[in-house]
């Protein structure tokens, strides 16, 4: 292989892929592997992020179909596609998954942000800082802590103005 061409390839390599990209790679796994539930929702978070919120919902449905005992993320996935599909309103639906998902474990952080973001939009600031405090409370890995510390403290602020 020519310099020119190794060059372009390691520059390849570093450049990170667009969403767009990511999501055409794994459609062309799942062409491989169509029963793959993990690959379904990998596919499903890459619309979500897209903002493709119906094809999120659609791929969060064949995870549950695929899987014998979806848990509760997947179940907290699909009602936050629903959610925004359903102009961010929380329809018997989205709170039937969410439902779904908290019985199954009842600390879900993508549940419970769901519902402590709809209690904010909907101006019902005590119930989203409790809300948001229960994520903190929970004290599990991989939550970003400094956006809901801020989200509480902007609340505080929006209720003592």
């Amino acid at each position: 292989m020519s310099p020119d061409k190794e060059q372009q390839k390691v520059v390849k390599l570093a450049v990170p892929l667009t969403i767009d990209e990511i999501i055409g790679e794994i459609q062309d796994k799942l062409r491989e592997d169509k029963n793959n539930a993990d690959l379904w929702f990998q596919l499903g978070q890459g619309y979500f992020a897209n903002g493709e919120f119906d094809n999120a919902n659609t791929c969060f449905d064949y995870v549950i179909r695929l899987t014998d005992e979806p848990s509760s993320t997947v179940f907290a996935a699909k009602a936050t596609a629903q959610y925004y599909i359903s102009s961010q309103r929380m329809t018997d639906e989205v709170m039937e998954l969410l439902d779904i998902a908290l019985s199954k474990d009842r600390l879900n952080d993508t549940a419970l942000m769901l519902i402590a973001n709809d209690h904010f939009i909907s101006f019902r600031y005590d119930q989203a800082i409790e809300t948001w405090q229960k994520v903190l409370d929970s004290e599990r890995q991989g939550i970003d802590r400094v956006t809901i510390i801020n989200s509480i403290n902007k609340t505080q602020q929006l209720q003592n103005n």
